[in-house]
């Protein structure tokens, strides 16, 4: 795997980082594939290679969130968290002046770069104009991609680290729930052939050279030597990139 800057955080990271839930050995089984960017919401001891982005913000955000003892706790984490994550519910909560103060307060401390979990291009713009945030996680896909030139170039100007978390490997009982992924999926299969889609998920996120990193959820040991195959060196050609687009749009790919 290759590695690239995390914006302004002073982080290298490598361009694949995996979403880990439970399984705490899997952060191990990716450190010694080489990977070392990783993604929780719960409360783990990593190796020491690893970069690790956690969650700091309870599930539930009612009805106090930033209560001053959920924040205090993180100091029994300091050194262990590289990047400290919130998770953002409601765009309002960016100008809330007690998340300001806590992220400013612990930011060195129990963190080392502040990071935002943001849902749509327009949180993501606001986030970087409101500057406390080092890192930006964002839905950028094969499923989702439009919309996000703004914040591509805002991000690159104000130093700001962009992780896209496209859900990009679905099981097959999620692929089933999950209609609109499944027929994208197929569709670019079809236009473009002899590809994994998981390659292909991967090296459409970084063909923007903005993204850090592409987020990967992983739950099984299966799943994590899955992901160190992943071609993360060859570059998508623009036809190819037009082509991921215009199917994410339901439109048919142009014919070579």
């Amino acid at each position: 795997m290759k590695k690239r800057n995390l914006g302004r955080s002073g982080l290298a990271v490598t361009d694949i980082a995996l979403a880990v839930r439970g399984d705490v050995s899997l952060l191990s089984a990716g450190v010694a594939g080489g990977c070392n960017f990783y993604w929780t919401d719960a409360r783990v001891e990593a190796p020491p290679e690893a970069v690790l982005a956690r969650r700091i913000n309870p599930p539930s955000f009612e009805p106090q969130p930033y209560q001053a003892e959920a924040w205090e706790a993180l100091l029994t984490d300091a050194g262990r968290i590289d990047v400290g994550t919130v998770v953002l519910s409601s765009a309002d909560l960016l100008l809330d002046a007690g998340v300001r103060r806590h992220i400013e307060r612990h930011k060195g401390i129990a963190f080392k770069a502040a990071g935002l979990w943001a849902g749509r291009p327009d949180e993501a713009l606001l986030a970087i104009d409101i500057g406390d945030w080092d890192v930006i996680f964002l839905p950028y896909s094969v499923f989702r991609n439009h919309d996000y030139i703004d914040v591509f170039d805002r991000a690159s100007k104000r130093g700001v680290g962009l992780v896209a978390t496209g859900d990009v490997l679905l099981t097959q009982q999620e692929s089933a729930l999950m209609a609109t992924p499944r027929e994208v999926r197929d569709h670019l299969l079809e236009a473009l052939p002899g590809r994994r889609f998981l390659d292909l998920a991967v090296q459409f996120a970084l063909a923007r050279d903005e993204v850090s990193s592409v987020l990967v959820p992983v739950r099984t040991a299966a799943d994590v030597e899955e992901v160190l195959k992943t071609d993360d060196h060859t570059t998508l050609s623009a036809n190819d990139i037009e082509t991921v687009q215009r199917v994410s749009l339901g439109l048919p790919a142009r014919r070579s």
